[in-house]
């Protein structure tokens, strides 16, 4: 069953994270993600937050990807960058895709 991995932003420098963004994407894309998208909350108390969401094809697939990601170079770079310019993960979140 598909998952996906959710990631929500505050932030404080969108420029700085839409740049970060690009990469993550392709990192988590090069570490087996079939898609990764970013949104941003339009309505309710996290309006302005960014949303970011990556899909894999099963739980066993994210979790090879989580251990290739967290040991690349361009994750330690884009944690600390976000870290400098205030950009801070509010909360993460799993979701799995339910056949009806």
């Amino acid at each position: 069953m598909a998952v996906a991995a959710t990631f929500r932003f505050k932030l404080a420098d969108a420029e700085s994270a839409r740049k970060q963004g690009k990469i993550a994407n392709d990192v988590w894309k090069k570490a087996g993600a079939t898609s990764a998208r970013v949104y941003t909350v339009m309505v309710g108390p996290n309006v302005g937050n960014w949303i970011f969401a990556i899909e894999f094809a099963d739980l066993a697939t994210f979790e090879k990807a989580r251990t290739k990601v967290r040991a690349s170079p361009e994750y330690k770079k884009w944690t600390a960058v976000n870290a400098k310019v205030g950009n801070t993960v509010i909360d993460a979140g799993l979701l799995e895709e339910i056949a009806l």
